[in-house]
């Protein structure tokens, strides 16, 4: 019987895509307090965003 290997593609960013479970069990806070950080900080970036005056269009979207 052969066994088969699992391929793993290494990135520059393996090491930041965490679920919010995984950062929460690294920082030993629970996993709510992740979720209403990330909202607040996606929220403080779009409101930078729109003081320099981006949208959403901007970044999704191309050549629409």
């Amino acid at each position: 019987m052969k066994k088969e290997r699992e391929i793993i593609k290494k990135t520059p960013y393996q090491y930041f895509a965490k679920t919010q479970q995984e950062v929460a069990d690294a920082l030993g806070i629970p996993r709510p307090y992740i979720s209403s950080i990330e909202a607040r900080a996606m929220a403080k970036f779009k409101e930078e965003m729109a003081k320099r005056g981006y949208k959403v269009e901007d970044f999704i979207g191309g050549m629409a």
